[in-house]
């Protein structure tokens, strides 16, 4: 066995990989191929890579090839396919080509640049335009010492065929963190088969908000995710009251925003008629409010949603402000997911049928799905009252009673069995009707 492969033990493998390895544990140079994946995978000591020859990669079986795919589906470090294709373009080229469509490439320091040019140097055909899925994550500003203004851009110029493109800055400013390439990195947002956008942990100044509003953005985006991406309301009302909506622009039209309150200042703006956006055909919407204020600034975008079918509300952990939420214009609502990320309190069960009464009675409304943390007691308040608000509905289906997992309390087979039982007991005719549906132990 060569000297400068350790040893990887046979119980971290499938059967499958263990008779291989069995069968070349003494003298197999490939066998060097094989450990170099998983140690690489798992975290473990990287060696130097050293390229075999074709002859042996032919005589790998397909069981164990199948076996280090099994791998690279779950992996996002591009270091791994460029060793993999070095050692055997054959074998692997195939295999990559199929995957990158499908998995979410990480881009967050300087060598995973590289090595999605590497891979675009060896096997130009997965990179374009199989590259559909970008993640950048900026830590620290792009050091222009380092060229990394240059090459984020360009790397992500050569993915042509993008569909989704994430960006999370790490609380910067846009511009600060970009360097030079943030005018470079906006045309690259404009790309005509884009389908979802993301960002997260990022502040815009004027500047940048001039030329978001300037975009044109390709028909085909439809999801836009928005994490603590800050715009001051000042700034939001100043730049409506100086731009003119261009009536001729056509815009995508978004069907599905995940967002949180600090957000919604720059959701309104992205779907107002100045910016190359709109919210009147949105579907779906998850949200996540930060303070009271947020309630107030979330009642003009459902105003400007009338066709949205699913909603998502998730009660954050202050306790300081109402969760309810006035409903009354979502006329073609089908689901309402109500979530609280602290325990139930007295409060809690009537807040959702405010909330429910709301819901025009005209509406689709057919799922309610309701979700608290299982800390070991369930507040017994409220529950008759939602359980007849809910069957004096008859577009009624299913009401989902979720207990989600809380901090380190132990979950086990009985204790599931539990939350059934007394969730079955305290809405016994949705229970009867076949209307009611426990989950314990499942996030949302």
């Amino acid at each position: 066995m060569d000297a400068n492969v350790p040893f990887v033990p046979s119980d971290r493998l499938t059967a499958t990989s263990t008779a291989f390895l069995d069968a070349h544990h003494f003298g197999s140079s490939g066998f060097a191929c094989v450990s170099l994946f998983i140690s690489t995978s798992s975290g473990a000591h990287r060696i130097g890579w050293k390229p075999y020859t074709a002859a042996f990669m032919m005589r790998v079986p397909q069981e164990l090839v199948d076996e280090i795919v099994s791998y690279m589906a779950s992996e996002t470090d591009l270091e791994i396919f460029v060793r993999l294709l070095e050692a055997s373009y054959s074998l692997f080229a195939p295999q990559i080509s199929k995957l990158l469509p499908q998995l979410p490439v990480v881009l967050q320091r300087k060598r995973h640049y590289h090595a999605l040019q590497d891979i675009h140097e060896l096997f130009p055909e997965a990179t374009d335009p199989s590259v559909r899925h970008v993640v950048v994550q900026l830590l620290k500003p792009l050091s222009t010492h380092n060229c990394e203004d240059v090459l984020l851009p360009s790397v992500l110029e050569a993915c042509i065929d993008l569909r989704s493109l994430a960006f999370d800055l790490n609380g910067m400013l846009w511009s600060e963190a970009t360097v030079s390439a943030a005018y470079r990195l906006f045309d690259v947002i404009q790309y005509s088969a884009l389908e979802s956008l993301s960002l997260s942990r990022v502040r815009f100044k004027k500047s940048d908000i001039d030329v978001f509003s300037a975009l044109v953005l390709p028909a085909t985006l439809h999801d836009l995710r928005l994490h603590q991406v800050e715009v001051s309301s000042s700034l939001y009302r100043a730049h409506l009251g100086a731009m003119i909506p261009d009536a001729d622009l056509q815009k995508p039209s978004l069907v599905n925003l995940t967002l949180d309150g600090p957000s919604l200042c720059f959701a309104r703006m992205f779907t107002d008629a100045v910016f190359p956006c709109t919210s009147e055909d949105l579907r779906s919407l998850d949200y996540t409010p930060m303070s009271w204020i947020d309630h107030i600034q979330l009642r003009d975008l459902l105003r400007a949603s009338p066709h949205l079918q699913h909603l998502t509300l998730r009660k954050g952990d202050d306790e300081n402000y109402s969760s309810d939420h006035n409903l009354f214009g979502c006329a073609a609502l089908c689901s309402l997911c109500i979530c609280f990320a602290t325990p139930a309190g007295h409060r809690t069960v009537p807040s959702v049928l405010r909330t429910i009464e709301t819901i025009p009675e005209t509406a689709p409304f057919e799922l309610l799905t309701f979700a608290i943390p299982a800390t070991g007691t369930i507040k017994k308040g409220g529950w008759d009252a939602l359980e007849d608000a809910l069957l004096r509905r008859q577009s009624m289906r299913i009401m989902e009673m979720v207990f989600t997992p809380y901090k380190d309390i132990a979950l086990s087979e009985g204790k599931k069995r539990g939350y059934v039982k007394v969730m079955n007991g305290l809405m016994p005719r949705l229970h009867c009707q076949g209307k009611l549906r426990v989950i314990v132990g499942e996030d949302i």
